[in-house]
C-alpha cells in the first residue's frame, strides 16, 4: 500500500460494449461464456472513482498498450 511505499495503480482495459457482444459471439475454444455472462458482468461492473488508465483495447494495438501501461506505471 501506499502507506508503505508501495503505490498502486489502476489499469481499466476495456473495448466499447459492441466489441464485447461481438467477441462473446465468436467461438472461442477456451470459454464458453456468452451473452448472459457478458450481460451479468455489464450489470454489475462499477466504474473505478480512483485515478486510473483506461486503455481501449479495440483499437489499440498489444504493443502501444504496453507501452502506455508501463508509461503509465512509471511516470503515473
Amino acid at each position: 500500500t501506499e502507506s508503505q511505499g508501495v503505490g498502486i495503480k489502476w489499469i481499466l482495459a476495456t473495448p466499447p460494449t459492441d466489441i464485447l457482444h461481438q467477441r462473446v459471439a465468436a467461438p472461442r475454444p477456451d470459454s464458453e461464456a456468452g451473452e448472459m455472462v457478458l450481460e451479468k458482468i455489464l450489470s454489475e461492473f462499477e466504474p473505478l472513482k480512483v485515478p486510473h488508465l483506461t486503455v481501449d483495447t479495440s483499437t489499440t494495438s498489444p504493443e502501444a498498450a504496453a507501452d502506455a501501461i508501463q508509461f503509465y506505471i512509471s511516470h503515473g
